[in-house]
């Protein structure tokens, strides 16, 4: 016999009519309520203490409380299993904007390198044609006719 069933008198295998009775019959008996005015303040607490101990076997036994505990249980999970599933697509589109933003910086940096070597290309050009203009020799030397 478990606990549950000791606190509300009934057998393991009572009907869920007869364990709502006892509990009826109990929660009436030892509700807190009941006591008379002049009880002790630690006859309040006892009564409080044994009627919460009777409530909670009942909610144990309860079919009616244990579907409840069930679907709550199953909505919990379901809950979890959303929000972890969220959770995955919001990694899923983080990482996709990340790789998107790698992207773009990479076909900015080419962009820049080949920017960069059509600016050389073009000052390597420009030193040449300025070689053929004028004299064959090094660079900054002016011939004598030139003076």
């Amino acid at each position: 016999m478990s606990a549950a069933h000791e606190v509300l008198g009934v057998p393991v295998g009572a009907t869920a009519a007869d364990i709502k009775k006892a509990y009826r019959r109990l929660s009436r008996q030892h509700h807190p309520d009941t006591l008379p005015p002049e009880a002790s303040a630690a006859e309040r607490k006892a009564a409080a203490h044994r009627f919460s101990t009777i409530n909670s076997a009942y909610e144990q036994l309860s079919p009616e409380k244990k579907q409840q505990r069930e679907r709550q249980e199953q909505e919990r999970r379901q809950q979890k299993k959303q929000a972890q599933e969220q959770q995955k697509k919001q990694q899923a589109q983080e990482e996709r904007e990340r790789q998107e933003r790698e992207r773009q910086e990479r076909e900015r940096q080419e962009r820049a390198r080949q920017q960069q070597a059509r600016q050389q290309q073009a000052r390597q050009g420009q030193e040449r044609q300025g070689q053929g203009q004028g004299s064959t020799g090094p660079a900054g030397f002016i011939p004598l006719w030139m003076r």
